[in-house]
């Protein structure tokens, strides 16, 4: 899995402005119920990768393929969730 530069700075802005420590506290993806799930955490849940300064710890099932990017889409802006398949 992979996390854009702009992902990750858009991540770590709303953890410190809810309040959250990105030092102490990581992002945890997993999948449960076949959904992709993510939380914080001040716990060493799974193994942890650090992109940009964002803590993020993964589960065996995250797809190595996984990319997680920032985008505008006709005025709405978020976090989009695609693959790397066909590059």
């Amino acid at each position: 899995m992979r996390i854009t530069e702009t992902a990750a700075k858009i991540i770590l802005q709303t953890m410190v402005s809810q309040g959250l420590d990105p030092k102490k506290i990581s992002i945890l993806f997993d999948i449960c119920e076949n959904r992709l799930t993510f939380e914080f955490t001040l716990e060493d849940k799974k193994r942890e990768t650090n992109f940009y300064g964002l803590r993020v710890q993964h589960s065996n099932q995250i797809p190595k393929n996984l990319i997680i990017d920032y985008a505008e889409v006709q005025g709405k802006r978020g976090l989009v969730f695609t693959n790397n398949e066909g590059k």
